[in-house]
């Protein structure tokens, strides 16, 4: 597995460095640098392949060209694969008045980072992606979904601007929230028949079926089964066979990820578990500190995210001394918005607007739906148009 501490006495052997050295403080100290105040400046300082470098230490030099390749494809592509490089640009380029406090955050809000999952026997949509997540400024958080849409929406579309409003509405009121269509809730018996007959046969993965996956080592299958043999809510369990999910794409890729194929030792069918690493949130690079415990991270989050702490599902594990997320595969399952129609697409968008005005409402708290409108309206823009321009002068 990997770890952290390697990976950090890499860096410093390359640089000629030490622990003791990175731990000390500076004898003089900087003077403190004027914030960025303009879309224009905000550009100048995402225009820097260093800048996304220097935040996806986890991935080797080829993986993270491969990555950033990608990313380049599009503008709103930097903005979701890159939470970390949004949240320090948020913290050098504050609103000139913030009306907003600090309050649970997505972190890595986007379109495609919401959807449908199984709480116990709950059926939720909400947020299905915890990487980044933690607390901050809400209005950060909002703009970061919203710059990603207008990236994705264009100059011309009015849903971004619609999509706002509605946000503003409902954390002056609730009661104007745009739900889900229930009708779009998934089958999670079907879920689960379904994934386990595209990547299993038998009692193993389908591996020739599945580039992604490969066998995990001898080594990684034994710290899983003690990690496992130690956690008494996996306790029963019986494993069949593990494989490393190898991933260097999206907000993600570098963090080690496994999947136990399993099954309860006194009979049952078998599922899927994935272990997920857990690494420094994108959202501590705003400067607002974060829950280092990864227990009470996790449930402090679920409980905003979910209304629950979901003690039995998503919960973080030691695996050889490295944190890792459990979290079982055929409990989420995401809307598939480019297969809507458009009116569907649009209501799906409402809805995930206000389901994050539900969970930022807290901290937007003596602030007036026009006030809030016109704040988010204009941070977006300026998020929006600095990683338009940044893209361009990336890719010219």
């Amino acid at each position: 597995m990997k770890t952290r501490a390697l990976l950090l006495a890499t860096a410093l052997a390359l640089t000629g460095g030490t622990a003791a050295q990175a731990a000390r403080p500076s004898r003089t100290a900087a003077a403190p640098k004027k914030p960025i105040k303009s879309a224009r400046r905000m550009a100048r300082f995402l225009a820097k392949k260093s800048r996304f470098r220097n935040l996806s230490p986890t991935l080797t030099r080829g993986e993270f060209d491969a990555k950033f390749a990608v990313a380049l494809e599009a503008p709103q592509n930097l903005v979701r694969s890159y939470a970390g490089v949004f949240w320090k640009l948020a913290r050098k380029a504050p609103p000139k008045r913030r009306l907003a406090k600090v309050g649970k955050v997505f972190g890595d809000a986007h379109r495609e980072n919401f959807g449908f999952v199984k709480v116990g026997r709950r059926t939720i949509y909400g947020m299905t992606d915890y990487d980044d997540s933690g607390v901050g400024f809400v209005d950060d958080d909002a703009a970061h979904y919203f710059a990603e849409l207008r990236l994705a929406e264009g100059k011309k579309s009015g849903l971004v601007d619609k999509a706002i409003a509605q946000y503003a509405a409902t954390v002056a009121d609730p009661s104007r929230a745009v739900e889900i269509d229930s009708d779009l809730a998934p089958d999670w018996d079907k879920t689960r028949k379904n994934d386990l007959e595209r990547t299993v046969r038998g009692n193993r993965f389908r591996y020739g079926r599945n580039e992604s996956l490969r066998p995990a080592r001898a080594n990684e299958r034994a710290e899983s089964e003690r990690a496992m043999a130690a956690e008494p809510k996996l306790g029963g369990l019986k494993i069949l066979d593990v494989a490393e999910l190898i991933r260097t794409q999206g907000g993600s890729g570098g963090l080690a990820r496994y999947w136990l194929l399993v099954e309860p030792a006194k009979g049952g069918d078998a599922y899927t578990i994935e272990l997920k690493e857990i690494s420094t949130p994108g959202v501590a690079e705003s400067g607002v500190p974060q829950e280092s415990d990864p227990a009470a991270r996790l449930a402090g989050l679920k409980r905003a995210f979910w209304g629950t702490p979901a003690g039995s599902d998503w919960f973080p594990i030691d695996v050889g001394g490295t944190p890792f997320l459990v979290r079982k595969r055929h409990s989420v399952e995401k809307v598939d918005v480019g297969r809507l129609k458009r009116a569907d697409y649009e209501k799906v968008i409402l809805a995930q607007a206000s389901y994050m005005a539900r969970v930022h409402r807290p901290a937007w708290s003596g602030v007036s739906a026009s006030d809030i409108e016109k704040d988010v309206g204009k941070r977006t823009r300026d998020f929006a148009k600095a990683y338009r321009k940044a893209h361009e002068k990336l890719t010219d």
